[in-house]
């Protein structure tokens, strides 16, 4: 879950020798820069700001990870070192961070940069008389400190943008939420196709309103969905998907009035990545590609037997197991066997890659011709990705695509120390689920959290630019 801040309200505290303190902020909506203010101190005081943040993690005590998950409610706790401006306001958009989770200017760090109890950089951070197990799943507060006592505090929520046209969709295979800018125009269309953790009703109407509040009519496509998920009508594994399914939804979109689909860009992050790729080599129409964390390949499917899934005793397996088909034909894939002893690796990069160099003339077929396109392309990739080698990859499809002249047609953005996880709007902490790690080979996660804001905001360039 993705957490965006809106201050609600001010605790205030005064002192003899300082004027009331407050915190202020407007409305953080969903996919654009949160702002907080601090109002009300001693021109160029010292002040520390905190942010707590409540989730519950799936964790498990088996050293194996096969059993015994179980929900653990967790706070995690971001500060920051700053100093008011000589009218004694600090602006976190601006000010800089001389000590904490995050250091410099970030407008996004105490979002992104909280770190889970018993981390260093909490070591005797403290808010005075304030209990930080109190805070419960998806609630969030803000103190301002002067020497570990509080002088403001504020409840901590967001929301979607106003003014928009919402429609969740559930039209056969055409499922998923559309949102748009409800001011009687028509704006340029983005398809946005999510990852291998398949389709999410949520997280549909979620990112569809994040990509409208930045003025496109938006589609965000349920292509698969596990079982658990309750979504019918639309594939429950990621076999041979069809990827003609964007031209039924393109027609959708043809209907919608705010939707101008004579521009129609598509996102994907992920597996959503390598299928916006794909598409835009059999797809005319598409005419801007935004790729987080891309393949250069067709890879071999998943989803049959799964788990997620209810057990299906009349199942037949295909007999190629592709991730994409055209027109009923699968395409040329890497294989992934199911027989693969994929712990000998030090991370499914490291699995992927030896894949691809056990079959040279399988991974030739698989390679996704990006140079045939019409599209402009954006690639995002992160340079110590651990799910699959997106910063090379997202360099191979630049480099086919400048060999073939294409230049103009495509930019590139590789993050050196980033992983797989940078393709939210940089809101959401680095640090809940892993720990920041010395080998490097691993993720820096503090890299992750400005990556993942930068590139954001570079997406949302790129399409107003290209559509």
């Amino acid at each position: 879950m993705k957490f965006h801040v809106v201050i609600l309200a001010a605790l205030l505290v005064s002192t003899p020798s300082y004027a009331t303190v407050r915190v202020e902020a407007p409305p953080a909506i969903w996919g654009f820069e949160p702002v907080i203010r601090v109002t009300g101190l001693a021109p160029r005081e010292n002040v520390r700001v905190h942010m707590f943040r409540g989730f519950v993690r799936w964790d498990t005590d088996d050293p194996t990870k096969r059993s015994g998950w179980r929900p653990v409610p967790i706070t995690l706790h971001a500060w920051a070192d700053v100093r008011a401006d000589r009218r004694g306001t600090i602006d976190l958009a601006r000010a800089s961070s001389s000590a904490g989770t995050y250091r410099g200017r970030d407008a996004y760090g105490l979002w992104w940069s909280g770190r889970k109890p018993g981390d260093a950089l909490l070591a005797g951070v403290t808010v005075n008389g304030f209990d930080p197990n109190s805070i419960s799943d998806s609630q969030s507060r803000i103190f301002v400190t002067r020497n570990g006592d509080s002088l403001a505090s504020a409840s901590a929520v967001g929301r979607a943008p106003e003014g928009l046209r919402t429609v969740l969709v559930a039209d056969g295979a055409i499922n998923g939420a559309f949102a748009a800018p409800a001011d009687g125009r028509r704006h340029p269309a983005v398809i946005l196709l999510h990852g291998s953790e398949g389709g999410d009703r949520d997280a549909a109407q979620a990112i569809a309103q994040r990509f409208a509040g930045q003025g496109f009519a938006a589609f965000a496509l349920n292509y698969f969905a596990w079982d658990l998920k309750g979504l019918s009508g639309i594939p429950n594994s990621h076999v041979n998907q069809p990827i003609e399914l964007l031209d039924q939804v393109r027609a959708w979109l043809a209907r919608q009035p705010e939707a101008d689909t004579q521009r129609i860009g598509v996102y994907g992050h992920s597996k959503g990545a390598e299928y916006a790729a794909v598409a835009a080599t059999y797809l005319p129409w598409i005419d801007a590609v935004a790729a987080c964390v891309p393949s250069d390949s067709v890879w071999e499917g998943y989803g049959i037997g799964d788990p997620r899934n209810r057990p299906n005793a009349n199942q037949v397996m295909p007999a190629q197991l592709s991730s994409w088909s055209w027109q009923g034909r699968p395409l040329p894939y890497i294989a992934l066997p199911a027989s693969d002893d994929r712990s000998r690796y030090f991370n499914n990069t490291a699995y992927y890659e030896a894949r691809r160099d056990a079959d040279p003339a399988a991974a030739a077929a698989a390679r996704i011709p990006v140079e045939r396109a019409n599209a402009r392309f954006l690639w995002i990739g992160g340079g110590r990705d651990e799910t699959w080698a997106s910063g090379a990859m997202a360099q191979r499809n630049d480099r086919q695509l400048r060999q073939a002249g294409k230049a103009r047609n495509s930019e590139l953005l590789v993050y050196p120390r980033a992983s797989h996880a940078i393709c939210g709007d940089g809101t959401y902490p680095t640090h809940l689920w892993n720990d920041q790690s010395t080998d490097p080979r691993r993720p820096d996660l503090d890299e992750d959290g400005r990556a993942t804001a930068d590139a954001w905001r570079r997406i949302v360039r790129f399409f107003r630019r290209t559509l």
